[in-house]
């Protein structure tokens, strides 16, 4: 009996097959770490491998729970906040989803410290537009329409019970 594995292995290239493999079979015998992380790169799915958004609002819900344990004020909190996210950045592979998420991020501290009301779907369009200013090709990035596509409708869900 042929396998599915089999099957896929003679459909594909070499290099789709790794991909298949690692992404919807959770096999990476097939190579080395190193050549995953290049065919990740040139398909444009890096951010499988990096951090993503959720990394940041986990450091952010952890900052502000100890900021509240210490009682600091407000501003000390998100100036804080801004700062480790900077160092965070800096020091750290930064894929398009954490970049968004950076983004974001910035500017929700930015509407609550001037208590401007927000939306998270204007954030996060703002925060498209801002990618996109800086580098139009990000558009053709898979990585990039997956993040903003898939926070787009997390938006739209938690928004619809409103």
């Amino acid at each position: 009996m042929i396998s599915t594995e089999r099957i896929i292995a003679k459909k594909l290239s070499p290099d789709a097959y790794i991909l298949f493999c690692s992404l919807f079979l959770g096999l990476k015998k097939y190579t080395t770490d190193t050549q995953i992380k290049n065919l990740f790169t040139f398909w444009g799915i890096n951010h499988f491998l990096a951090r993503s958004g959720l990394h940041i609002t986990i450091l952010i819900f952890l900052i502000n729970i100890f900021c509240k344990l210490l009682q600091l004020p407000f501003l000390y909190t998100q100036t804080g906040t801004v700062i480790f996210l900077f160092w965070y950045l800096i020091f750290s592979y930064a894929s398009i989803s954490f970049i968004r998420a950076f983004i974001m991020t910035l500017f929700i501290i930015w509407c609550m410290f001037f208590k401007v009301p927000s939306n998270t779907i204007h954030i996060l369009v703002t925060t498209l537009m801002a990618c996109l200013a800086y580098n139009p090709f990000f558009a053709l990035a898979l990585d990039f329409q997956l993040t903003f596509l898939l926070t787009f409708g997390l938006c739209i869900a938690t928004t619809a019970h409103e």
